[in-house]
């Protein structure tokens, strides 16, 4: 049962009342959420929000009267394919001297496929009652994100143009190029390829090439492929594990798409984890694919574990780049130094 209710959507704060227990936010988010005619809802039976907007996502709030609590939780509402998020929400309700009579929280994750939390949350009813303005009940919701395996495109926030860019894609009426992708075709636009990734624009020689027929891709898995126009387009695309991060990254270095490859180096970071034993492989791999911030975080990592390193077989490994060795021990030294 949805109740009759409004919502107004604030910019994300920059001095939020509380601090997460998890220090990395990548964005954060004010909602207030009126549930009217509070005394009137029914017992015993779920009432809706209106589906707002929160950290570039869709939500409701549920909250469910019984006889002297009130379970109050958060559904996530994908528009398309689920996304794995993880973040902060405090639920804020102030009484009539602005008095916080609520002050709750929870962590919400989509990891498990998971799209209702904090249905535990157990509130009284008994003073809500004084919380009522005109009859409404509003709830303050903090939402913090603390990781997105989302890559949002270079279009921002603006949402608006965003999709209705990516919506043009593989709109075969208006298509001007096709990409054939091992056994797979893309219907793309040459002044979008051109405007928005000109490397890749020039890479493919799609100045000259003759429009009749398909630009064949053979270097690069379909589905990664997409992933580059979905992003060139506007449009979000999902890197779930380092695998495709890894993937995207080599298609987006051969093809020039240089705003995706570093949200790829972030999330390869996220979801590696260096060892003694793969550090050096790692370091050597983003020296040759120029990932600055791969070779960055392995460098700290090497450096930090150096003697562990430098006695372990992997590091004979290193030797494959007599510049990268000497990068190396130069840092080393100075760190040394330092100390």
């Amino acid at each position: 049962m949805a109740a009759a209710a409004a919502d107004a959507h604030l910019p994300p704060v920059s001095h939020p009342y509380r601090s997460p227990s998890i220090s990395t936010v990548l964005r954060a988010d004010v909602n207030m959420v009126h549930f009217h005619y509070f005394e009137d809802l029914p017992y015993n039976e779920d009432i809706d929000s209106p589906l707002f907007t929160s950290l570039g996502y869709n939500w409701k709030l549920k909250i469910r009267k019984l006889d002297q609590h009130v379970n109050m939780y958060l559904v996530h509402c994908p528009r398309s394919k689920k996304s794995k998020i993880r973040g902060t929400c405090y639920c804020i309700i102030t009484d009539d001297d602005n008095n916080r009579a609520v002050d709750t929280s929870f962590c919400f994750s989509t990891e498990n496929d998971k799209t209702a939390f904090g249905d535990d949350e157990t509130i009284e009813l008994a003073p809500l009652s004084d919380c009522l303005v005109v009859g409404s009940l509003s709830v303050e919701l903090q939402m913090y994100l603390h990781s997105d395996d989302r890559v949002t495109s270079f279009y921002g926030q603006c949402d608006q143009i965003r999709h209705k860019v990516a919506n043009v894609l593989e709109d075969k009426e208006t298509a001007d190029v096709v990409f054939a992708v091992k056994r797979q075709s893309f219907h793309a636009h040459l002044n979008v390829l051109k405007t928005m990734a000109p490397n890749l624009f020039r890479t493919l020689g799609l100045d000259e090439h003759d429009k009749s027929e398909p630009v064949p891709i053979g270097d690069v898995a379909p589905d990664i492929f997409q992933t580059m126009l979905e992003y060139i387009y506007g449009g979000d695309v999902y890197i779930s594990d380092v695998r495709t991060a890894k993937a995207v990254i080599e298609a987006t270095d051969k093809y020039g798409v240089d705003t995706l490859k570093p949200a790829a180096e972030k999330r390869y970071l996220e979801m590696f984890k260096f060892s003694k034993g793969n550090v050096t492989e790692t370091l050597l791999y983003a020296d040759a694919k120029n990932c600055s911030l791969i070779k960055e975080a392995a460098k700290t990592y090497l450096m930090d574990h150096v003697d562990e390193v430098f006695a372990s077989d992997s590091f004979e490994t290193l030797h494959q780049s007599k510049d990268l060795t000497k990068e190396i021990i130069l840092s080393t030294s100075k760190r040394r130094k330092l100390e």
